[in-house]
């Protein structure tokens, strides 16, 4: 296990070594295109914009593999939960707004209800956390599977109770499992 834990550690620092380069020049190219050195342009606004909108891809795609690193690393080494009382209300309230700007790109609406009368719940905040935008990112892709339109694009994240339970709800318009 512990070969395993190095070998994992090696491939994570191999593999985010380039992924970093790339976020960095995406990002450089990016505001390049958003700030020409000279007065004369010779990209049109719509070539601008597709240039803008494929940075913004290149970088979504390179923090979505920087998390499959950590998630790889995490299983060849994992760690004891840190336990500690925890408002899941403030859990899911910050997933959602985290979530919130990359699914607008997507036309995806996220909403969240939360039950304000809910207990604090004794948890490992990050592994909710990571639990949630797993099943977030699963939505995601149920309803880019179901090929609905923008206005039927919807995640619904509810907190409640239920004979002296505690719960949290994810709900979308995707095509299920």
């Amino acid at each position: 296990l512990s070969s395993i834990g190095t070998l994992a550690a090696g491939m994570a620092h191999e593999i985010k070594n380039p992924l970093n380069a790339l976020s960095i020049h995406a990002q450089l190219l990016s505001k390049a295109i958003r700030k020409p050195k000279s007065g004369n342009s010779t990209l049109d606004a719509q070539a601008s914009d597709r240039i803008q909108r494929s940075c913004q891809a290149i970088d979504e795609e390179v923090d979505r593999l920087r998390q499959c690193v950590d998630d790889f690393i995490d299983a060849a080494r994992p760690t004891r939960p840190r336990m500690e009382m925890l408002n899941l209300n403030a859990v899911v309230k910050s997933i959602v707004e985290m979530a919130r700007l990359e699914f607008e790109g997507r036309g995806i609406e996220i909403e969240s209800g939360l039950d304000p009368d809910i207990s604090m719940v004794r948890a490992d905040e990050r592994q909710v956390q990571r639990a949630l935008r797993n099943i977030l990112r699963n939505a995601v892709e149920a309803i880019e599977a179901a090929g609905r339109n923008a206005a039927e694009k919807r995640i619904i994240l509810r907190t409640g109770t239920q004979d002296d339970r505690v719960f949290i709800s994810v709900t979308d318009s995707g095509t299920g499992i």
